[in-house]
């Protein structure tokens, strides 16, 4: 290769070297290669550049990895949105089954007292239609259901 005269040059570059490790790196990667390089200088000049492109290349590259992670992490966060959506969806309904029930097993309820004993429900009070009998009945009623549905379980 021939040699370029220092007035052709455009811009220069200098290496330094300050530690042992890098310095031990540089010498082997030379002794390795010397017979592919006309001077060191064109040496150390295709190992500038060939690092700087596989920094650039691998920059682009971790990037697409970054970008491929986020979209498969924003896909598994889409896929958890649409089933918690799915699951309120299906409470929803199941609430609202469960109330409808409610109400009518309470209109049936309310329908056999009248047929059974012909009373008058509205001559009553709001007391003594809403409240049990006993104040602490229907706690502990939930109390007792609580304890055997944790005790199946």
């Amino acid at each position: 290769m021939a040699r370029i005269k220092t007035k052709d040059l455009k811009t220069q570059y200098m290496i330094r070297v300050y530690n042992q490790d890098e310095y031990e790196i540089f010498k082997r990667a030379l002794e390795k290669f010397k017979d592919k390089f006309d001077s060191l200088n064109d040496a150390m000049k295709y190992f500038a550049l060939l690092g700087a492109d596989k920094m650039l290349g691998d920059n682009t590259l971790n990037q697409s990895i970054n970008f491929s992670e986020i979209r498969k992490s924003l896909q598994e966060i889409n896929d958890k949105l649409t089933t918690i959506s799915a699951n309120q969806k299906m409470d929803f309904v199941d609430t609202n089954a469960n109330v409808r029930v409610n109400q009518a097993l309470l209109n049936l309820i309310t329908k056999l007292l009248n047929k059974q004993s012909p009373i008058n429900l509205n001559s009553y009070s709001q007391g003594w239609k809403y409240d049990p009998l006993d104040k602490n009945g229907i706690d502990n009623e939930r109390d007792r259901i609580l304890r055997e549905l944790i005790d199946v379980r």
